[in-house]
């Protein structure tokens, strides 16, 4: 059955017309409808905004790798490399890697309490980072940090 709206749109309107009643009636296939359009719209909106958040959080782990590479280097270490997993629109990880010598040196403690700082300045309520490190030696397997989910590397890592 043709919804009232509809059938007002085919009937003589010589003779009939709405009854004001009927011109505030909404069936529940309007509500219902109007939800899905709202819904539908929501979704949209709210995937727009989490791909713009995306973009900007990942802009944010480059502003965040380069300040961990210039920090480390500042300590006297030698970072090599730099991966992004993105574990939620907000939530980023970042594996920075240092050789295998720098890595086990103890002031490599001292690394650590400034990524620590680094991430703190960063954060906010929609951007959320973590660093860590890892050394590179013989058995270093780029492949498992892809298969771990990082996702992306830092270009040019070594030339910043």
């Amino acid at each position: 059955m043709k919804q009232s709206a509809e059938i007002f749109d085919i009937v003589d309107h010589d003779e009939w017309e709405a009854t004001p009643e009927n011109e505030k009636f909404f069936s529940s296939d309007h509500v219902i409808d109007a939800y899905m359009k709202g819904r539908k719209d929501g979704v949209k909106d709210e995937r727009a905004l989490i791909i713009d958040k995306i973009k900007s959080n990942v802009t944010s782990s480059s502003a965040v790798t380069h300040a961990a590479f210039n920090e480390i280097r500042r300590l006297g270490f030698s970072p090599i490399s730099a991966y992004l997993k993105i574990s939620d629109w907000a939530i980023y990880n970042i594996l920075i890697t240092i050789p295998e010598s720098e890595f086990l040196d103890d002031r490599i403690l001292e690394v650590y309490s400034v990524l620590s700082k680094i991430e703190d300045n960063f954060k906010n309520d929609y951007y959320s980072v973590h660093i860590s490190l890892c050394d590179i030696g013989d058995d270093f397997s780029e492949k498992c940090v892809t298969i771990d989910g990082y996702g992306l590397r830092l270009k040019h890592a070594q030339e910043k």
